[in-house]
């Protein structure tokens, strides 16, 4: 209950004096290693979860935690040799949907490390677990974009294209990326198509607005050019702040100032799912927070969340 309502400081003491009376429990240790992630507290936490992890290797909520642990501390290489360590002791007995979720994971640090080539050996072994994963294969047809295999990438953004589970906001990125091989092999025409198409979708994504004005320059169609472009220098600047922002959180989860503003840009840009994402967070961390009410005002209502527009 402590730990849901946020009250982490007096969770973590909780723990403390149950850890002193049962010391070879990982499920305390992990519980109190999440605590001190959550008050930024990151070398106990990464401590805490290494002992987690070492009582119990196979625990993967644990696993999860120390890898986090470990990236906030400076130690990405760690972080990502923790996760392939814990695959190795799980790959030929977890089914394909399990083993699938911690290649996945392995592939996310991949791409915090930008190790391009490493991301995309990861990807190549999750996607075929679970090929009816959109998400999964519009990411490994952008890595094949950016490594320079366009064919490879056009197979996989097309098959996303193509199947009904794609959502508006997946669709986006992989009408994008089409967009992008396109406009890479000067087919212009088909190029705005694809990239108009992605803006339709996600209309604050900034890689696409600027490709897409560069495209229409291309064109000879100079006056909506600028007017895209124009668009592009705006949404810049709002991603700009909207990454100070977030790196602030990172820091520091529980600065309330930076969490109201990043809501505020988040609403701004029509970005729903996040939002509330975020302002239910404001909620468990700053209860009875005087700018819930107007900043929930201005989000939708739920179900208007299969239409929202992220980046």
């Amino acid at each position: 209950v402590l730990l849901t309502d946020g009250r982490y400081a007096e969770a973590e003491a909780r723990f403390d004096e149950a850890i002193g009376e049962t010391p070879g429990n990982f499920v305390l240790y992990r519980l109190r290693g999440n605590c001190r992630l959550e008050r930024g507290r990151y070398p106990e936490a990464a401590a805490d979860l290494r002992k987690a992890v070492a009582l119990n290797a196979r625990d993967w909520t644990s696993r999860v935690l120390h890898a986090r642990a470990l990236y906030l501390v400076g130690q990405g290489q760690a972080a990502r040799e923790s996760l392939r360590a814990y695959h190795q002791l799980i790959e030929g007995d977890a089914p394909p949907e399990t083993d699938f979720e911690v290649r996945y994971e392995i592939y996310r640090y991949s791409r915090l490390l930008n190790d391009t080539e490493a991301a995309l050996a990861d990807l190549e072994g999750a996607c075929p677990l679970v090929p009816t994963n959109v998400v999964c294969r519009t990411e490994l047809g952008s890595l094949y974009y950016t490594l320079g295999q366009p064919e490879q990438a056009v197979t996989e953004l097309d098959a996303v294209l193509a199947a009904p589970a794609a959502t508006p906001a997946v669709r986006g990125d992989a009408l994008f990326y089409r967009g992008m091989i396109a406009k890479q092999r000067e087919q212009h025409e088909l190029a705005r198509r694809y990239l108009a198409e992605s803006l339709e979708l996600k209309p604050s994504r900034t890689d696409a607005l600027l490709n897409y004005g560069n495209t229409l320059r291309a064109l000879g169609e100079e006056e909506e050019a600028r007017r895209v472009l124009e668009r592009f220098e705006q949404a810049a600047r709002i991603e700009k702040e909207m990454k100070l922002l977030t790196d602030r959180l990172l820091l520091d989860p529980s600065e309330r100032e930076a969490r109201v503003d990043l809501i505020g840009l988040l609403v701004d840009l029509e970005r729903w799912g996040e939002a509330r994402e975020h302002l239910d967070e404001l909620r468990r961390r700053h209860p009875g927070d005087a700018a819930v009410p107007d900043l929930e005002a201005r989000i939708p209502p739920r179900r208007a969340s299969t239409t929202d527009r992220r980046r």
